[in-house]
């Protein structure tokens, strides 16, 4: 019996997912697609690029292009992102360009990308800070996740509100869960939310509960392959509280006990607990890569 419920579920949440993918193929923003796809990259953007130092998670010329643009554009003035490194860089020279603005990065390791953020602290007219995350076991909308609220939510309110997200991090068995409940409260109407590595099963997935518990939420553009690993574009229309989804529950649940059974994982179960264990200075290296 239980099989058979188990089954059913599973059933269900892919043919969800599945209806999901083909309505939103039809709602794509012409502006965005325009932005992603421009293909010529300003010389002093790929020195940014290519020059970043310190072992850090680097990001493809495509995206950084794709930042620069939407940034330009939009004239985001209050950027949040997850995962510092070269992107940072980016983002803050970008910022600069139009005026100045304000950079929050939250960062698990800030000792990896400390020569970089060293550059992002020096560059003209932006307001950068380090946010320290630590994401930790959570119970939410969405099932099982890690979060980064006992952490973080405090620095993230006072420098709300957020017109541009870039979520980027954390890598592997933590997911990109624990992003969208963390700034949904702080977006101006029509901020952008970007995704990496949108292409990967697990982002696919994170993507599907996001946009069946936020009704706020709408996918403006999808493209598995960019930049070698996808990108999605979410934008928030309004402010609507969020709504549980049963689907999405059982999707977050499932993937959640996929994460609990890796082997990786297993190394370090004993040193979590719900609401209070930290992975952020166990975790191996190995265990980080995308």
């Amino acid at each position: 019996m239980f099989a058979i419920l188990k089954k059913k579920l599973h059933t269900l949440v892919d043919n969800a997912i599945l209806l999901d993918n083909i309505i939103l193929k039809n709602s794509e923003d012409e502006l965005i697609v325009k932005l992603a796809t421009q293909e010529r990259c300003p010389e002093n953007l790929k020195q940014i690029v290519n020059n970043c130092v310190g072992n850090v998670w680097g990001i493809s010329e495509q995206l950084a292009l794709f930042l620069s643009n939407t940034i330009h554009h939009f004239h985001s003035k209050n950027v949040l992102e997850f995962g510092a490194g070269s992107s940072s860089l980016v983002l803050a020279h970008s910022i600069s360009s139009i005026g100045g603005g304000k950079l929050s990065s939250i960062e698990q390791h800030p000792t990896w990308c400390a020569e970089n953020w060293k550059i992002v602290q020096e560059i003209e007219n932006v307001d950068s800070q380090m946010i320290v995350g630590k994401p930790k076991w959570s119970f939410g909308i969405s099932g099982i996740y890690f979060s980064f609220k006992e952490s973080c939510l405090s620095d993230v309110a006072s420098r709300a509100p957020y017109d541009l997200v870039l979520i980027d991090s954390p890598q592997f068995f933590f997911g990109r869960d624990g992003g969208v409940p963390l700034i949904y409260d702080y977006l101006v109407p029509n901020a952008l939310i970007i995704l990496d590595d949108a292409g990967r099963q697990f982002e696919k997935n994170t993507l599907f509960r996001w946009l069946r518990s936020y009704p706020g939420l709408s996918l403006v553009y999808y493209a598995p392959e960019f930049g070698g690993k996808g990108l999605a574009v979410l934008r928030c229309h309004h402010k609507q509280s969020p709504q549980f989804s049963f689907s999405a529950f059982i999707s977050g649940i499932r993937d959640s006990y996929s994460i609990f059974k890796n082997s990786e994982f297993k190394k370090l179960r004993t040193q979590i607990s719900f609401g209070c264990g930290s992975l952020t200075e166990t975790a191996s290296p190995s265990a980080r890569k995308n």
